[in-house]
């Protein structure tokens, strides 16, 4: 994903890229729909995708470190302790942004240590987990309005150094 995203011009040597080396997307979004239903089907019909089951897995790194953006709510439902399978009808309405777009902003920041950052739209919280690594923690604070994204995004991002990465 790093690669692809350097080559594209999205991403650039530094603190951003270092971060995104070493981020666990599925620490942050061990949960995922995709999308099963055909163009204009209705009701359309999702599958969730759990990381904690062997068989998504495969799958669910795909979308996780593909880099288009990451269908992680539908219908505002909670975040915490949904079972994995079919649904059908509803919409998705929680994503985590194009890994391009994200990193091209975080980039543009030129982010340092000691920083200050308010991350708006909390999404799969991606944004936060790349600031609190480059500028520390405690100067970090996101907001969504929705309670399920906040509750599930309270905990930081887990980051293992590049050997470690399973």
């Amino acid at each position: 994903m790093v690669a692809r995203l350097e080559a594209s011009g999205d991403l650039r040597p530094g603190p951003v890229r270092e971060t995104l080396l070493v981020l666990r997307r599925e620490v942050l979004m061990p949960q995922s729909y995709m999308r099963r239903s055909a163009d204009g089907e209705n009701p359309r019909r999702w599958d969730l995708l759990d990381w904690e089951v062997p068989q998504d897995r495969e799958e669910l790194q795909k979308v996780l470190y593909g880099g288009a953006s990451v269908l992680v709510q539908r219908d505002g439902e909670p975040l915490l302790g949904r079972a994995r399978g079919s649904r059908s009808g509803a919409s998705i309405t929680s994503v985590s942004t194009v890994t391009g777009v994200t990193a091209s902003l975080l980039d543009e920041l030129d982010l340092r240590p000691r920083q200050r950052v308010l991350d708006v739209g909390t999404g799969a919280g991606v944004t936060a987990a790349v600031a609190c690594q480059v500028c520390g923690d405690q100067g970090v604070v996101t907001l969504d309005r929705d309670r399920h994204r906040a509750l599930q995004t309270k905990q930081p991002a887990t980051l293992y150094g590049p050997a470690e990465i399973p």
